[in-house]
């Protein structure tokens, strides 16, 4: 994802001008990151409290819906906006035993 960023940067610095392009790499390099370990603690706390528990149910929900929510959590206006959004976990269909 960073070199990606890095094209983001470029555009940018031409359009803005070089001076601004510093504190824009920095802001978007400091959300990446946080993203990024906040992706970690969802992964490493059973259950996280208030805001953090919510974000961290739709990351479960994001992981268990794969074909249904594209952007995750800090894209879930787009899953409504583009009516991609699911909230409830599928239901296992359980096998018969032989």
């Amino acid at each position: 994802m960073g070199p990606v960023a890095l094209i983001f940067v470029a555009i940018y610095g031409l359009l803005r001008g070089w001076p601004h392009m510093l504190p824009y790499a920095a802001g978007l390099y400091f959300f990446m990151l946080l993203d990024h370990r906040l992706h970690i603690l969802f992964h490493r706390v059973e259950q996280l409290p208030s805001v953090l528990g919510w974000f961290q149910q739709m990351h479960r929900i994001h992981h268990e819906t794969h074909a249904q929510n594209f952007f995750f959590v800090s894209g879930l206006i787009w899953d409504v906006l583009l009516g991609t959004a699911e909230t409830r976990r599928p239901r296992r269909v359980r096998k018969a035993s032989a």
